[in-house]
């Protein structure tokens, strides 16, 4: 029982490690070895679940089935209808990589969760972000402390763990948090335990407000609240329980003044006020995402990528609001707009759906299951988390706990603990029947086997990457022009290899740093003619060449990044003048 136990952990595992694992040796960092390592995971359980999975056709399963079912067709066909190139929608842009291939494991390892009908998962998933909420508290301190022993490229001691920046930091300590609550309510045993993790949730909290990150304060506060909520309300002592009819609508009044607040109304406005900047360009980001859908309703503009087709849906407001407009974005800082702009109605619609069922269970699961403080804890983290989501990224490291949380909810959904004797034996005898999963069959083989072959396609994604960080090293220790020269070919050939625009662009930024206008101008010139729909790209071009005073070769790429930037007048201007000159 206990190896089959640790096996119904083993998504659990996975996602620990996706959240932890960074490469300081790649251009990317964080983003590409977490994509790498969650189809490397997504893989290993397919093959390891695979005959749990026909538990989902099951009749009260049905629904799951179809709805997962509709996720995956909408996912393949908005990456095939996209106008976008393949590899680029199952990748995803670059330093983001939330492409076709990100959903899909995150697909896997949720449904190989919500196939168990069992508590089991839900209790690893507690202890797994206690234990991450513990280590990451304290490698907070140590970056706030300017004693991280890895060299990001970030502004000061600012926290960002192994997440990429400070906002994101701030959301998944929030998570951890609240299991912290959770597993304190719940496991503790001792008082020692217990004053460690009283210790260790402080220490997140303090860590919270370190990254001044607000939507880890408020996913913090939303979510430890909902548990306190269900702690009270499913206590066994009758005072508790009194306290729970006074604090359900004492939070909710005072989530909703909070709520009211973010946009600048009510008592807490002065609170808000400094993040009101960063919610107003949310908002435009919010806006510029419904245009792209109602131009590309269906099938969307192409998985993660949004940054390509931003410019070209934004509103004048946007350009107003931040008083320029050289900048954009990749993301619409909404799951579900991010989801509806760049896969269409039917990928959006799969993705609401899944989220409503994962809501339903989760309710179901409350009613039926005598376990409420799991439950609780569990759909308290859920909720925090889709809360978090309507204002930010599906960062890869911190949107495979939704999913996971998700899994559990409708595990625990199906699960109803034995009563009598006789169940509980049969259960026993059952769960020995499973064990034989620990040894894999021929079938999970197989599965396995074809599971990981998008990881090895990754392989040499991650290898194309290490090496040109390694070449643009070699290139800008260059003490000669003509050794940069020489190692700027070097730098060409490894990014001509890479089929990801922006990385290529990185490439170019140094080539230009060190005058090799030649060699960065065969990059863009070549991204021009694959990704068509890159305005960086066409803007790069055009201002090598105005940088040469070549104007009439600065012209068509000037006009395409007009074209692709229309209400950008700062670029008009430049065209316009070279159109004068000639």
């Amino acid at each position: 029982m206990k190896s089959v136990s640790k096996i119904q952990g083993f998504p659990v595992f996975v996602a620990s490690a996706v959240t932890i694992m960074v490469t300081p040796s790649l251009m990317d960092p964080i983003n590409v070895s977490k994509m790498f390592l969650l189809a490397i995971g997504a893989g290993l359980t397919a093959g390891i679940f695979w005959k749990d999975f026909d538990n989902l056709r099951s009749q009260a399963s049905r629904p799951l089935f179809l709805i997962s079912c509709w996720f995956v067709i909408a996912l393949v066909l908005a990456s095939i209808f996209s106008p976008q190139p393949l590899f680029k929608t199952i990748i995803g842009v670059w330093g983001r990589n939330n492409g076709s291939l990100t959903y899909f494991s995150l697909l896997v390892l949720f449904l190989a969760i919500a196939s168990q009908k069992s508590s089991t998962p839900a209790i690893h998933a507690i202890k797994a972000l206690s234990i991450l909420g513990f280590a990451c508290a304290a490698y907070g301190v140590v970056q706030s402390l300017g004693l991280d022993p890895i060299s990001w490229n970030k502004p000061g001691n600012e926290i960002i763990l192994t997440l990429g920046n400070s906002n994101f930091a701030g959301a998944f300590i929030a998570l951890t948090a609240i299991a912290t609550l959770g597993y304190l309510a719940k496991f503790a045993k001792s008082n020692l335990i217990r004053t460690l993790l009283i210790i260790s949730y402080l220490s997140q909290m303090y860590i919270i407000l370190k990254t001044d990150a607000l939507q880890g304060l408020v996913v913090s506060l939303l979510g430890s609240g909902l548990f306190l909520g269900f702690l009270l309300s499913y206590a066994k002592a009758e005072f508790a329980k009194k306290l729970g009819f006074v604090w359900w609508p004492l939070f909710t009044l005072t989530s909703m003044t909070s709520l009211v607040s973010v946009f600048g109304i009510g008592p807490l406005a002065s609170t808000f006020s400094p993040y009101l900047g960063s919610l107003r360009d949310r908002y435009y980001h919010w806006v510029a995402a419904i245009n792209m859908m109602r131009d590309h309703l269906f099938f969307g503009v192409g998985i993660d990528s949004f940054g390509d087709f931003y410019r070209l849906n934004r509103v004048q407001a946007a350009i107003d609001a931040r008083g320029t407009a050289a900048t954009g974005t990749n993301n619409a800082h909404n799951t579900f707009l991010q989801i509806g702009a760049t896969g269409g109605l039917l990928l959006l619609s799969a993705y609401v759906g899944l989220t409503l069922y994962i809501a339903y269970r989760a309710v179901r699961a409350l009613r039926i299951q005598e376990d409420k403080l799991l439950v609780g804890a569990v759909f308290s983290i859920w909720i925090a988390f889709q809360a978090q989501s309507f204002v930010s990224i599906d960062q890869i490291g911190l949107v495979v706990w939704g999913w996971i949380l998700g899994g559990c909810l409708v595990s625990l959904s199906f699960y109803t603990p034995e009563v009598s004797a006789n169940q509980k034996k049969a259960e026993k005898n059952r769960l020995g029947q499973e064990s034989s999963r620990v040894r894999l069959t021929r079938i999970n083989l197989i599965v396995m086997i074809f599971g990981l072959i998008p990881s090895t396609l990754l392989t040499q994604v991650v290898i194309n990457e290490l090496v040109l960080r390694n070449r643009i090293i070699e290139f800008v220790s260059s003490t000669t022009q003509e050794e940069a020269s020489l190692r700027s070919q070097a730098v060409v050939n490894i990014a001509r290899n890479s089929k990801q625009p922006e990385l290529r662009l990185q490439a170019v930024k140094y080539l230009l740093m060190l005058k090799q206008n030649d060699a960065a101008l065969s990059l863009v010139l070549l991204n021009n003619e694959e990704f068509p729909n890159s305005y960086e790209s066409w803007d790069a071009t055009a201002q090598i060449y105005e940088s040469l005073g070549d104007k009439d070769q600065a012209m068509h790429p000037r006009q395409r990044s007009v074209e692709l930037d229309p209400l950008n007048l700062e670029i008009k201007k430049l065209l316009e003048t070279s159109q004068a000159n000639n």
